[in-house]
């Protein structure tokens, strides 16, 4: 049930956000067949996918983060590893 819906919803993005969507039709008239081809726009505007694919990039990153953070970060030993030289007078 969550794979369907969720290659439900992949397969709805992938054809909002495709470049450019064609039809073509082709109309006998006599012996000539003529070929028309549309062209339509994306619905959803260029600036919305950009802030969409920037959006989750960062949180993408975020997530990397806290995984690595949980996971590699927190394990190192919290000890002094630099120690300034004595200020002798």
């Amino acid at each position: 049930m969550y794979e369907k819906k969720l290659s439900f919803i992949l397969l709805l993005v992938l054809l909002i956000a495709s470049d450019v969507a064609e039809g073509r039709r082709k109309i006998l008239k006599g012996r000539k067949t003529m070929n028309r081809t549309y062209f339509r726009n994306t619905s959803v505007p260029s600036w919305v996918i950009v802030l969409v694919v920037g959006l989750g990039e960062l949180f993408i990153g975020g997530m990397v983060y806290l995984l690595m953070k949980c996971c590699i970060l927190d394990k190192l030993p919290t000890t002094v590893r630099y120690a300034p030289a004595p200020i002798s007078p």
